[in-house]
C-alpha cells in the first residue's frame, strides 16, 4: 500500500508544481503547495472510504 501512496505523492506533486509554476507562482509557493495538496487529497480519499461514500 505504502508504494501506491508514494507513486501518487510523486506525481500528484509534480503536476501541482508545475501547474503552480505556469500560473506564475513563485518558487515558495510552488514547493508549499506540492507539499501539502498531495497529502490533502490522500487524507479526503481516506475520510471518503472511512464514510462509506465509495
Amino acid at each position: 500500500m505504502f508504494g501506491k501512496n508514494a507513486v501518487f505523492y510523486l506525481v500528484a506533486s509534480t503536476i501541482t508544481g508545475v501547474v503552480a509554476q505556469a500560473l506564475g507562482a513563485d518558487i515558495g509557493v510552488v514547493l508549499f503547495a506540492s507539499l501539502l495538496v498531495p497529502p490533502v487529497i490522500l487524507l479526503a480519499i481516506a475520510l471518503i472510504r472511512y464514510w462509506g461514500w465509495i
